[in-house]
């Protein structure tokens, strides 16, 4: 089990450390690409810096404890390896890009959907959470008082009942790329 545990998490840090700019992604990078540091390079430093978000599962701070998964993942790694982990909370993947290009940053440490555009920058790892896109709505007015069924017939099911319909999903993500293809793929426009 600790051997396995070791390899998840060594594929999560090495295949993060690396990454390439030469063509834009979704987020779009304001430095070019001048990190130049490998693992032996990392573990002379004595310390690796991980770029995460703070938030309810990854990394967060309770009465004065930090937790998270992905924090306890990377702690566990670098404590077996005599590494300091430092934490360094962006606000934004773009925030994170680009303190990651600039070497301020060795991993991010994010659940990000992996794209074209974004794998021509970042080396991604084995992914340990997998998850869909999924599409959420509110329930039509009056539903507690309405039978399932009818309930049912009233939300969307499939894609086609989009067109005409506003989608709020966060600017330049994988999510609005999706979107925008979904959109030609059922041939009318999403909003």
């Amino acid at each position: 089990m600790k051997f396995i545990l070791q390899k998840i998490i060594l594929a999560f840090l090495l295949g993060a450390i690396s990454c390439s700019s030469s063509e834009q992604s979704s987020i779009e990078p304001k430095d070019e690409f001048i990190a130049d540091l490998d693992w032996d390079q990392i573990k002379e430093r004595g310390y690796i810096t991980v770029s995460m978000d703070n938030n309810s599962t990854g990394y967060f701070i309770y009465r004065g404890k930090t937790m998270g998964y992905e924090y306890e993942l990377l702690k566990r790694f670098t404590d077996e390896h005599d590494l300091e982990l430092r934490i360094d909370v962006t606000k934004s993947l773009e925030e994170a890009f680009n303190k990651l290009n600039r070497g301020e940053t060795d991993i991010l440490a994010y659940n990000l959907t992996v794209t074209k555009e974004r794998k021509k920058r970042i080396a991604f790892t084995e992914y340990h959470n997998l998850v869909r896109q999924v599409l959420i709505q509110r329930k039509p007015d009056g539903w507690r008082r309405m039978h399932p069924k009818k309930i049912d017939r009233l939300v969307l099911r499939n894609p086609v009942e989009l067109i005409g319909k506003t989608v709020h999903v966060r600017h330049h993500s994988a999510y609005k790329s999706r979107m925008e293809n979904l959109s030609d793929e059922i041939g009318g426009e999403i909003d």
